[in-house]
C-alpha cells in the first residue's frame, strides 16, 4: 500500500520548512507520494517538484477547488485545473475557474471532466 501525503505547507505560506526540506521529511517519514499544497501562492512549486523527484517521492499534477479570488488566481498562474466552489452567491471572484460548481457534492465518481483535463 502506498504512503500519500497530499496536503503539505511550506514556508512560502504558513509552514516552517521551505519545499525541499518538507519534501525531505516526507521521504524520511516514509510517504510515496506527496503533493505541496501551499495557500495561495505557487513560488515554492518548482522546487517541491525537483527535490521530490530528486528523493524518488512521486509527484504530479492536481485539480485545485478554490473558493476565493486570489486562490484560482495562483491555481491558474501555476498552470493547474481549478474548479471554483461558490459560496455566498459571488461567482465574480471565480472568474478563471476552469469550472464552477455549488458544492463538492456537484462531484460524482463518474465526472472524468476534473480529472481529464490535460
Amino acid at each position: 500500500m502506498l504512503n500519500v501525503d497530499l496536503h503539505c505547507h511550506s514556508n512560502v505560506s504558513d509552514g516552517l520548512l521551505p519545499p525541499a526540506d518538507v519534501a525531505a521529511r516526507a521521504k524520511a517519514n516514509g510517504v510515496d507520494v506527496w503533493a505541496l499544497t501551499d495557500h495561495d501562492e505557487i513560488s515554492g512549486i518548482a522546487g517541491a517538484r525537483k527535490a521530490a523527484q530528486e528523493l524518488g517521492l512521486g509527484v504530479g499534477d492536481c485539480v485545485v477547488f478554490e473558493d476565493a479570488k486570489a486562490g484560482v488566481q495562483a491555481a491558474k498562474a501555476g498552470g493547474f485545473f481549478c474548479v471554483g466552489i461558490l459560496r455566498y452567491g459571488e461567482a465574480a471572484k471565480l472568474v478563471g475557474a476552469d469550472r464552477i460548481i455549488r458544492d463538492l457534492g456537484d462531484i460524482s465518481e463518474d465526472d472524468t471532466s476534473f480529472w481529464n483535463h490535460g
